[in-house]
């Protein structure tokens, strides 16, 4: 039976098959230019490292990947691609990305960036994803820009706001024995807990929120930012658990009730929305809720709309 890919995704858009890199403990899945699963010994160390680049809707530019090279060693291994976004404007970004890991535990992703014209984004730059399991309330330490260092915990229950912020570099414990150190470079990054979108991580991320977006790159004004992933130590790794029998799924009544999901409309997509009520009651939304924000350019017409 073929599942049908849009039931499962919500898209009919295939994504691309992962590529395992490996170098002795180390290990991730290369997937669309970025990495996946970045594992130590078998334990996930972070969720994901993805350069991301994204238009003045928060929605994600697909970049085309040229030149690729991957290269896979004994105790190494590396990437290299070119990238580039095209804008609806016709404005284009371009990029060059590096990655190299080793089998000493690190981890170094390298992207410059250089808008070839003035190119508009609410956000050009790495995210980080650390995984909730084992993590959630766990002891970290935090280094900020201005090279403070705090040993403070991951939030156990979902935090509304921003855990952390102005962060260089955060560490945790992968295993007893095995720490980690993230390393961010390039610009200031903070950290917020994707629970509250039902996403199972802390995502560190660019530009902080505090500042304006969206905003633009200028044309020819180069950027660039790295991240290192560093892990040391000796810990070994947990030894797999071997079943004695076959798992076996039932299917019972229904546990915890999953919360209402909604729609958000903003006041320019009032008519849209009136005009499409039957596209609308086909999604089935317990609620609708309607964004006024004044920071936005919404005035009193947004109110009576």
């Amino acid at each position: 039976m073929t599942a049908d890919t849009f039931l499962l995704y919500g898209t009919r858009v295939v994504e691309a098959e992962p590529v395992r890199l490996s170098a002795g403990a180390l290990s991730a899945d290369f997937v669309n230019g970025n990495l996946r699963t970045i594992r130590h010994g078998g334990t996930e160390v972070l969720r994901a490292i993805a350069y991301i680049v994204r238009d003045r809707d928060w929605g994600t530019y697909e970049p085309n990947l040229t030149d690729l090279i991957i290269e896979q060693g004994a105790n190494t291994f590396s990437v290299s691609y070119s990238a580039g976004c095209l804008a609806p404007d016709g404005s284009q970004l371009g990029f060059r990305a590096t990655i190299k890991g080793s089998a000493d535990g690190r981890l170094v992703f390298d992207v410059r960036a250089l808008p070839e014209s003035d190119f508009e984004t609410n956000r050009c730059g790495f995210c980080i994803l650390h995984p909730i399991a084992r993590l959630a309330g766990s002891p970290v330490t935090v280094e900020h820009t201005d090279g403070n260092v705090v040993a403070t915990k991951l939030p156990e229950l979902i935090d509304p706001w921003q855990p952390f912020k102005d962060i260089r570099a955060i560490s945790h414990q992968v295993r007893p024995g095995v720490t980690a150190e993230c390393r961010m470079e390039g610009d200031t990054f903070e950290m917020e807990d994707q629970r509250n979108w039902s996403d199972a991580s802390y995502k560190t991320y660019v530009r902080p929120l505090v500042l304006p977006w969206p905003y633009v790159l200028p044309a020819g004004q180069p950027l660039r930012q790295t991240i290192s992933l560093r892990i040391a130590g000796d810990g070994k790794a947990p030894a797999a658990a071997v079943a004695s029998e076959p798992v076996r799924v039932k299917l019972a009544e229904a546990g915890a009730r999953l919360p209402d999901i909604g729609v958000i409309i903003y006041p320019e997509d009032v008519e849209t929305a009136l005009a499409n009520l039957s596209t609308l009651a086909e999604l089935g939304p317990q609620q609708l809720l309607f964004h006024y924000d004044p920071t936005r350019g919404h005035g009193l017409d947004a109110l009576r709309a």
